[in-house]
């Protein structure tokens, strides 16, 4: 260990110490993990490719139109550490869908398979 590193260490605990009870653990080993990684139900194994219309007109969860971002406005001062609110436009011509002002959109983003395995592996998952 870098003895940079240690005496930073020593210098936060005294200034900054543990609660009672508390230890730093020294081990090098990882604690058991207090979560699991699952694929839901139903969810689909990969994003809809096209936008052809399902069989039944109706978008869905599994069966999403992909809309291309148009218009991305930041409205809250640059760098506001609170929040940032965004005014977002989505191209939705051809989907069939309609929109009053006061509708809700859902995000379903997507990672590249490259890093969703590369997480994974240094997770141990």
């Amino acid at each position: 260990l870098d003895p940079w590193l240690a005496s930073l260490w020593d210098s936060v605990l005294e200034k900054f110490p543990l609660p009672p009870g508390f230890v730093v653990d020294t081990s090098l080993s990882l604690p058991p993990a207090r979560y699991t990684v699952t694929k839901a139900e139903g969810a689909p194994s990969a994003p809809a490719q096209t936008n052809q219309l399902p069989a039944d007109g109706k978008w869905d969860a599994t069966r999403p139109f992909l809309a291309e971002v148009v218009q991305n406005d930041l409205l809250t001062k640059e760098g506001a550490a609170d929040r940032e609110v965004r005014h977002i436009e989505f191209d939705i011509s051809g989907s069939g869908i309609t929109y009053i002002p006061g509708d809700n959109v859902a995000i379903q983003p997507t990672n590249r398979l490259e890093d969703v395995e590369c997480f994974a592996q240094i997770l141990g998952l």
